[in-house]
């Protein structure tokens, strides 16, 4: 068991062996957790606090753990017509959940890999390679703007820069 102040919480955010790398992938020190009811668990009940650090919660204790990119990666990603006749793009998430892309969240970051926000805006998702190529039958390069553009639910939505506020150390 772990020490904790009364109010549940480890001591000077006090980090947990546990991290998620950038392919979404986690570890407990450095062996890979496999198990599915391990990770639903985790994914389940992982939060984020005021100062953009991660942490999961159980009954009696706040756990901060590592956070090497962003929390959740985006697996698939696959569009299809609505009863409009407008495309919408659904993901699948690394946490098995699927949900209708935000395509007005999408930002490429360093090396033009694109996030988007997730679960409510709740959480930030990185693409996996295989997304990215999924979803680049979508975007195009504007002359007139010089940026690329996401076309999707029938608008065009320009590829911003990712403010993205992860850090090694977690947060």
């Amino acid at each position: 068991m772990t020490d904790t102040g009364k109010d549940g919480v480890l001591p000077e955010k006090q980090r947990f062996p546990v991290r998620i790398d950038k392919d979404g992938v986690w570890y407990y020190h450095d062996a890979k957790i496999f198990r599915k009811d391990i990770l639903a668990e985790f994914f389940q009940s992982l939060k984020r606090d005021d100062d953009g650090d991660y942490y999961v919660v159980t009954e009696d204790a706040r756990y901060y753990i590592t956070v090497e990119d962003a929390p959740f990666v985006v697996k698939a990603v696959w569009v299809e017509e609505d009863e409009t006749g407008t495309e919408r793009a659904t993901i699948l998430l690394s946490d098995d959940s699927t949900e209708k892309l935000d395509a007005g969240t999408i930002r490429a970051g360093d090396g033009n890999v694109l996030y988007c926000s997730i679960k409510g805006g709740t959480f930030e998702a990185r693409f996996s390679r295989a997304a990215y190529y999924q979803l680049a039958q979508y975007i195009e390069y504007d002359e007139k703007s010089g940026e690329f553009v996401l076309i999707l639910e029938g608008g065009r939505y320009p590829l911003e820069k990712a403010d993205h506020e992860s850090s090694p150390n977690g947060g």
